[in-house]
Parts: C-alpha cells; sequence; structure tokens
C-alpha cells in the first residue's frame, strides 16, 4: 500500500465525519455536529475524488513513455546471447554481432 507523501488520506476524514453526523442525530441540539458532519464527509469524497484523478494523470504520464530505453546507437551485450555483441542503430538491434574478447 503506498503512502500519501503530504498529508492524511481522505479516508480519515469520513469516520470523524460518521461520529458528528450521529451525535448531531442524538442530541437535541445536535443541528452543528451535523453540519460538521457533513462537511467531513463532502471533503472527503472531494479530496478522494480529486487524489484519484492525480493518480490516472500519473498512469497516463507512465504509459506514454516508451517502454524501451533510449540507448545512443552502438555495440551492447546481445540480448539473446551474453557472449556477443550486437550492434544497437538507436532504434532496434541490427543484424550486426560480433564475439566478445
Amino acid at each position: 500500500m503506498k503512502r500519501r507523501a503530504s498529508g492524511l488520506s481522505p479516508v480519515f476524514l469520513i469516520l470523524p465525519g460518521l461520529i458528528f453526523v450521529l451525535a448531531g442525530w442524538v442530541w437535541d441540539d445536535g443541528a452543528i455536529l451535523t453540519v460538521i458532519g457533513i462537511f467531513l464527509f463532502v471533503a472527503a469524497f472531494g479530496a478522494l475524488i480529486i487524489s484519484n484523478r492525480q493518480s490516472r494523470q500519473k498512469a497516463q504520464k507512465v504509459r506514454s513513455q516508451p517502454l524501451t530505453p533510449q540507448l545512443a546507437p552502438g555495440w551492447y551485450v546481445d540480448p539473446k546471447n551474453s557472449q556477443r555483441l550486437r550492434y544497437w542503430d538507436g532504434q532496434t538491434w541490427t543484424e550486426k554481432v560480433v564475439e566478445r574478447e
């Protein structure tokens, strides 16, 4: 489970919100407690929606990055045979191979 870098999780606002709403319904003069509870619920769900949007945007950025690292053209260890070097042209592996020394 990932931890958020800043602040508490919005989920922690839900329990106090529930407590305030229930307390407001139990006491006769608890209207202000009910209002506070409803405010906490709305704040928690709003924060969850914003957090979810930000997570989706991060995921889209990660998905748009290329899967193959952008290596400069040159000779590298052959991915299929570690005893050889294969030439990377900057976009794909070529058929050029040499034995490693």
